[in-house]
């Protein structure tokens, strides 16, 4: 916890303390249970100031083993309430068990800022609970996704065989990575366990081939921007994010028998921003065929860009037709994806046996953590070396052919 957070929460115990009875000084637990409530409702201010959190609210749904019980909790939202500080308040529904939705007031946000402390800056400030060596549940597994008009929607979760000698072996890697990385000290609080998961599984017969991405579970430092990857220290050291440049073309080109240099970078095409192509070929390659034109979605993500120079109006400035052309003058075999049997899941499988296969080597041989990010690496820069060693070395042994590697 952040010197702001401490001073915000001694602050929040005093007033929520005083505004019921009390003979003695605030307790230990309800001192946790303040911090604990105040980082939820921060959490939930990043999302936007009017976003609720949900939770399931009577006594059989706190276990003993839960870092903050049922009375104090209860407690704590009572009071914060009668000081209009929390809004909650039940659901008209029954999920699991009564469910509430509840956030923070204006009066709240304005008590944070006083310290210093914004919403969306809430990972600084406070720690979560620790990290488990093992997770219960390591294999994930999704139906197909699927494209409505220019909408795509995930699949749906899918029960996962674990009598399977394959996945009994993935889940003991996840959980060897797991083990290792409970005890590395990763500011701000942004990763709690890893779980892997494979996609399209309604085919039949399933291999467990499709997708395969190693998953922060949360909200992690996978949906942090890349400026805010940029702060992250692994054991107080500062770090660096290894890139593999043009993962998926590289494996594709690689799979296809082509001949290229892995150093030239595809998506460098003049007079069209880098961002603008890569997005053209990811979407090409996550549907196996060209779009007819910008999916409004992604002309809506480009105009809401966070970085105002990365905000774009495709449909003004870069016409789908005009990148398409541009694209295939690189990368003809883009209109024979269907037929060489190359798709987005395909391709993200052989990416993540060599991400996984390098996060695992160097956390149980060398001692080395590291953070994926799909197609990335966050390491401690001091590792640079061994980490390119081990990446290159890896994604060969998958792929056939040595990457080139970027770092940001």
């Amino acid at each position: 916890m952040s010197e702001e957070a401490k001073f915000l929460q001694v602050e929040l115990v005093d007033k929520l303390w005083k505004a019921g009875p009390y003979k003695y000084g605030p307790s230990n637990p309800f001192k946790g249970a303040v911090g604990a409530v105040c980082a939820d409702l921060l959490f939930a201010g990043s999302k936007g100031q009017l976003t609720y959190l949900y939770r399931r609210f009577s006594p059989n749904e706190f276990s003993k083993t839960d870092p903050v019980g049922y009375t104090v909790f209860k407690k704590v939202m009572d009071r914060g309430c009668a000081l209009g500080l929390i809004e909650y308040s039940p659901l008209n529904r029954w999920i699991e068990g009564r469910a509430f939705r509840l956030r923070a007031t204006r009066a709240f946000f304005d008590m944070a800022a006083s310290f210093g402390i914004e919403p969306a800056h809430y990972r600084w400030h406070f720690d979560f609970h620790s990290r488990p060596k093992a997770i219960a549940d390591p294999i994930h597994l999704k139906s197909h996704s699927k494209w409505r008009g220019a909408k795509h929607v995930e699949g749906e979760p899918m029960p996962v065989d674990m009598t399977c000698a394959s996945n009994i072996k993935r889940g003991l890697i996840i959980n060897e990575i797991n083990s290792f990385m409970a005890d590395q000290d990763i500011r701000p609080f942004c990763h709690r366990a890893f779980y892997r998961t494979f996609n399209n599984g309604d085919i039949t017969p399933y291999h467990y081939d499709k997708g395969g991405r190693l998953i922060s579970m949360g909200d992690s430092y996978q949906h942090l921007s890349q400026r805010d990857r940029r702060l992250i220290t692994i054991n107080g050291e500062t770090t660096i994010e290894l890139d593999i440049q043009g993962s998926h073309l590289t494996i594709a080109r690689a799979k296809l028998g082509l001949k290229f240099d892995p150093a030239i970078d595809i998506y460098k095409i003049p007079g069209i921003p880098r961002s603008v192509v890569k997005q053209c070929v990811t979407m090409t390659l996550g549907k196996g065929s060209f779009h007819k034109d910008w999916p409004s979605e992604i002309v809506e993500d480009f105009l809401q860009k966070e970085v105002e120079a990365d905000r774009i109006d495709l449909l003004a400035k870069h016409p789908f037709d005009v990148v398409k052309a541009e694209v295939l003058k690189l990368a003809p075999f883009l209109t024979d994806l269907k037929k060489h049997k190359i798709n987005w899941a395909n391709l993200q499988f052989l990416e993540s046996e060599a991400i996984v296969n390098t996060v695992h080597e160097l956390a149980t041989v060398h001692g080395v953590p590291s953070l994926p990010v799909h197609d990335s690496l966050i390491i401690p820069a001091s590792q640079r070396a061994k980490a390119e060693e081990v990446l290159k070395r890896r994604f060969k042994e998958v792929v056939g052919i040595e990457p080139h590697l970027t770092a940001k």
